[in-house]
């Protein structure tokens, strides 16, 4: 397998914020390393987990691991990533989610050729509902999203997403600043209040907010 030298900036960072959920974060983490693009650099925030995460990890050079102590919650956790980010892509994941193998390859098709003015992707989600006994089988629901043919679909979609929805920033300025600007602000609230703060915030809710209109595109489910 191909990857990026140690002193080469890596195409894609990814950061994973988590604490003291280990079996989670061992799904999140494999899932990220079976990607069929395997140009990254994997960030996990560990947000001042009782046992630090790390131990079972495959000794992969990909892997870095920052780590809080005590806990500064989940959006300073993610500030921490985007800070440390050497990739020319920054896409987000969280410990209790999962990514299909084609999601990078998928998420670069989309991006690299997009005018400057396009600066956040995401994508459609599959729910997956873990069996309550060990008999019972899992169920999943998909939540996808066809194609924006004006501003109001787009942005009533935005408004449902959180980073779980596959959300990668291109690194250069002005979304990197963006992204961790608005992290700092809202500490505490779930990410479905981070996109109605944000629509009070930078005037997305009558007239919308000229850049708005190529602010975010979709990728293939």
């Amino acid at each position: 397998m191909t990857t990026h030298a140690s002193n080469q900036a890596p195409l894609f960072s990814v950061i994973l914020p988590t604490r003291d959920r280990a079996a989670m974060l061992t799904r999140a983490v494999s899932s990220v390393l079976s990607q069929s693009l395997p140009d990254f650099e994997l960030i996990i925030v560990d947000d001042g987990s009782v046992k630090p995460c790390g131990d079972g990890f495959p000794c992969d050079a990909r892997i870095r691991i920052l780590r809080n102590a005590p806990s500064l919650g989940v959006a300073h956790a993610r500030n921490m990533g985007i800070q440390a980010a050497r990739g020319r892509y920054i896409s987000f994941l969280d410990d209790d989610d999962e990514y299909l193998p084609s999601f990078l390859q998928l998420t670069h098709t989309s991006l690299k050729d997009s005018p400057d003015e396009i600066g956040i992707s995401w994508c459609g989600v599959r729910f997956v509902d873990d069996p309550i006994t060990p008999e019972a089988s899992s169920a999943s629901r998909p939540r996808t999203f066809g194609e924006h043919n004006n501003r109001q679909s787009l942005v009533a979609d935005f408004l449902t997403i959180g980073t779980g929805f596959g959300v990668t920033i291109k690194a250069s300025r002005p979304w990197r600043s963006l992204v961790c600007t608005l992290s700092v602000t809202i500490t505490t609230e779930p990410d479905c209040k981070v996109s109605i703060r944000f629509r009070k915030e930078f005037g997305l809710g009558n007239g919308f907010c000229r850049g708005m209109r190529t602010f975010w595109m979709t990728i293939p489910f």
